[in-house]
């Protein structure tokens, strides 16, 4: 167990912002959305939990079109305000925000690929910062790795960190409880692209052609998914399993947990995508639209036909467009 550096929280700054409610038909898997401007012309890893959304955001420009996610900021859906929580201590830039209904958790850094870096939960309950967990790489740039964060409803955080131990290059899967500070190593994986996925049961990750379901209870991988082609970036729920297949016959598929069947989700390549409750949403490509298929329904639905990066947690929606200032908006819909 490591020892945990408490920190008294300094609230930065509060803006004042509007959303926009809008009721939609029943039939739509939308129930209603809203929109936050971030006031920021870089925003990235949004995430919804009870009531707030959070994003790491900033507008410290070094070059003509790149500006550093330097801060972490908080939204308040009923006050309709954003706090300042967090700004780099490195001179560096924030990244991987998560949150549920407790903690505020992310990474700050520094260096060529993140060689430098600190992972921090903030308390919701407590307004405290405590730092989880810090590293400084002596690797070469090519071989730096930033720790991807993801956080479950239950207070466990899982991420790969990456070290040099007798001159091998190893990334370590960490699993911490934030309530309890516990820190457990969970496997040893040679892949540089590989990312954990959590969920309150279980955590996934990917090695090849191997998609490994490690269960949070029996404290174990109860389950591999064997995939016909390079399994990327496996995500899951409470009980299942999705991921991204890159080959000749590029696939978004699907696998109930503890069962032998799988179901192709949509045809073709991929440009990003996540899991909920019960949906899955995806962006084809860069430009492209974004769907949302409801597992429970069996069914398809395009949500918009513009903007990026779709995120859901529960039943929650996000993306991102630019404003006509050329800052970030993100737009939230419940799904139901």
């Amino acid at each position: 167990m490591k020892k945990s550096i408490l920190f008294i929280l300094t609230i930065c700054t509060i803006l004042t912002v509007s959303s926009c409610y809008t009721p939609l038909e029943q039939k739509s898997f939308v129930i209603n959305k809203f929109e936050v401007n971030t006031h920021n012309f870089n925003a990235a890893q949004p995430d919804i939990s009870n009531g707030n959304l959070v994003w790491a955001g900033g507008n410290n420009r070094v070059s003509s079109s790149i500006y550093l996610l330097d801060k972490v900021f908080l939204y308040d859906l009923d006050t309709k305000q954003i706090t300042t929580l967090f700004h780099t201590q490195f001179n560096g830039q924030t990244d991987e925000t998560q949150i549920n209904s407790k903690w505020v958790c992310w990474t700050d850094w520094n260096g060529e690929k993140g060689a430098v870096w600190k992972i921090y939960a903030y308390s919701l309950e407590r307004k405290k910062l405590y730092k989880i967990a810090s590293g400084q790489s002596d690797l070469k740039p090519d071989q730096n790795t930033l720790p991807r964060l993801t956080l479950s409803s239950n207070d466990y955080l899982a991420w790969f960190q990456t070290s040099n131990a007798d001159e091998i290059l190893q990334r370590s899967l960490k699993l911490y409880n934030i309530e309890t500070r516990e820190e457990r190593d969970i496997a040893l994986v040679k892949s540089p692209k590989a990312m954990p996925n959590i969920s309150r049961k279980y955590l996934v990750w990917s090695e090849d052609k191997t998609i490994f379901v490690y269960s949070l209870s029996k404290e174990k991988v109860i389950e591999k998914i064997i995939t016909d082609q390079l399994a990327m970036f496996p995500k899951v729920n409470d009980e299942y399993v999705i991921w991204n297949e890159v080959g000749v016959y590029p696939l978004l598929k699907m696998k109930r947990i503890g069962e032998k069947k799988k179901t192709d989700i949509f045809t073709g390549s991929v440009f990003f995508f996540d899991i909920g409750t019960d949906y899955i949403v995806w962006q084809s490509k860069p430009n492209g639209s974004i769907f949302a298929y409801s597992i429970s329904r069996n069914s398809t639905e395009t949500i918009t036909s513009s903007g990026l990066l779709p995120y859901i947690r529960g039943n929650n929606l996000i993306w991102e467009t630019k404003g006509k200032d050329n800052k970030v908006i993100f737009h939230v819909a419940k799904l139901f």
